[in-house]
C-alpha cells in the first residue's frame, strides 16, 4: 500500500489531526468574509460582500441557476415535508442507488454531501492537507487552497496557459512527494474554460497514485456532451480518484445544498469513516434531487436558455469591445481596464452584482449567466462604464 496513504491514515486517527480537521470546517467561511471590500492576496479576486439592504436588482455573482428547480423537484420537496420530522435513513440511501444509476456506478461508489463545499471541507481534512502541498490552476475556485495556505500548508498556484486553460504539464511538474492533493475544476471557474479530455485522462493516469486527484464537474452538464469529458470512466478503470458533482447549478439547488461525489471504493470509504454523521442534507432535499436527476427535460432545458442568454450576452459584450474567453458553463468570464474594486462598486451603485479577478496584472470580471431582465440591466450598466 502506498506509504503516504498509510502517513495520511494514521494522521487522522490522532487528536492533534482531528483538531486541525475541525479548525479547517468552522474557518472555511471565516477566510471567505474577512476579505469583504479587499483583494485576496493570495487569490487576486476582489470580494464584495451581497448586503441584503443593498439596491441590488440582479444577483449574477455566484454561477446560480435563476430558474430554480423543476416544477417535478418542488412538488417532490412539497410531499415530502409531511416527512420531515423523520430522519433520512431509508432516502440516503435510496439516492445513492439512483445516483449509481444514472452515473453508471456501484452505490459504493457514491458519497453525498451537502454542497460541495462540505465535500471540500472533508477532502481537505482527510488529506491533511494543511501539512503537505496542494496543487492547481490559478486562477481557480479558491476557498479551500486559500484557507489551506492559511492554516500552513503550501498551495502551489499553477498558472492557467495562454488559452486561460489548466496546464497539466505545468501542474503534473509541479507534484511532489510532499503533494497531498490536485484539484481540478473542469469546467474552470472563473475562467469558463475546459480541458481536452484525453490529455486529462492520461494525466490522471500518470499521477493518481501520487496524490489524490479531485476533479471538481460542477459545469460538466453545461458542456456540449457531457458524458465525453466527465472522467468517472477513470473511476471504473480502478483509479483512486474523486469526483465532485453538484445540483446547485444546472439542477437550480444551490439553497437545498445537496451534492455528491464518485470515486473509488477505498476513497469513499475513507470519507464515510471520516464522517460517522450522513444527515448533513435534508429528507426533502433528497426527494426533490431524486426528482430532479432523472429529469432530462429540464437540464436540457435550463442548458439551452442558459447558452441562448449568454450567446446574445458575448455578442453585446463583444460590439462593446469587449473580447469574453470561450465559456463552456454558465457564466463568462472577460477582461476589464479598469480596477476590480472600483468595477465592481460601480456595477453594484447601478443594482448589478458580479465578480472580479486580478490575475497576471490584468483586471477581469465574471459574470454569471442570469435571465434575460438581469443580463439587460448587466448590459445597460456596461454601456456606462
Amino acid at each position: 500500500m502506498n506509504q503516504r496513504l498509510m502517513d495520511r491514515r494514521d494522521w487522522l486517527k490522532t487528536s492533534a489531526g482531528l483538531m486541525a480537521a475541525t479548525s479547517f470546517a468552522h474557518t472555511l467561511q471565516a477566510e471567505e468574509t474577512r476579505y469583504y471590500g479587499k483583494i485576496n492576496p493570495k487569490t487576486g479576486r476582489w470580494i464584495v460582500g451581497t448586503d441584503p439592504e443593498a439596491n441590488i436588482k440582479a444577483r449574477i455573482n455566484s454561477n446560480e441557476n435563476p430558474w430554480g428547480p423543476s416544477d417535478k423537484a418542488k412538488e417532490a420537496y412539497i410531499n415530502a415535508l409531511n416527512q420531515a420530522s423523520r430522519y433520512p435513513d431509508f432516502a440516503s440511501e435510496e439516492i445513492k442507488e439512483r445516483i449509481a444509476k444514472v452515473e453508471g456506478v456501484l452505490p459504493a461508489n457514491v458519497f453525498i454531501c451537502a454542497g460541495l463545499s462540505e465535500l471540500l471541507n472533508l477532502i481537505a481534512d482527510l488529506q491533511g492537507v494543511q501539512h503537505g502541498t496542494m496543487v492547481s490552476a490559478h486562477p481557480t475556485f479558491d476557498l479551500m487552497p486559500a484557507l489551506a495556505a492559511k492554516l500552513g500548508g503550501k498551495w502551489i498556484q499553477v498558472p492557467v496557459n495562454g488559452a486561460m486553460q489548466h496546464d497539466l504539464p505545468a501542474m503534473q511538474n509541479a507534484i511532489t512527494p510532499d503533494t497531498r492533493l490536485v484539484y481540478i475544476c473542469n469546467p474552470g471557474n472563473p475562467t469558463a474554460t475546459i480541458v481536452n479530455p484525453n490529455e486529462l485522462g492520461l494525466f490522471i493516469d500518470r499521477n493518481w497514485q501520487k496524490a489524490l486527484i479531485f476533479i471538481d464537474e460542477a459545469y460538466n452538464d453545461y458542456i456540449p456532451f457531457p458524458a465525453s469529458h466527465t472522467m468517472i470512466p477513470k473511476i471504473k478503470e480502478g483509479k483512486d480518484i474523486l469526483i465532485g458533482k453538484t445540483l446547485s447549478k444546472v439542477h437550480g439547488f444551490a439553497g437545498l445544498r445537496m451534492a455528491y461525489a464518485i470515486g473509488s471504493q477505498k476513497v469513499i470509504n475513507d470519507l464515510n469513516q471520516y464522517r460517522p454523521w450522513a444527515f448533513g442534507v435534508s429528507g426533502p432535499a433528497y426527494q426533490a434531487a431524486m426528482i430532479s436527476l432523472e429529469d432530462k427535460a429540464h437540464v436540457s432545458e435550463i442548458v439551452h436558455r442558459t447558452n441562448e442568454i449568454k450567446k446574445n450576452t458575448v455578442a453585446s459584450l463583444q460590439s462593446m469591445g469587449y473580447q469574453p474567453i470561450l465559456s463552456y458553463t454558465n457564466f463568462v468570464m472577460f477582461p476589464i481596464q479598469q480596477e476590480g474594486k472600483a468595477f465592481v462598486k460601480s456595477m453594484a451603485d447601478k443594482g448589478v452584482a458580479l465578480r472580479s479577478w486580478n490575475y497576471n496584472n490584468q483586471n477581469y470580471c465574471r459574470v454569471s449567466i442570469g435571465t434575460k431582465e438581469d443580463m439587460d440591466l448587466f448590459l445597460g450598466a456596461m454601456k456606462t462604464i
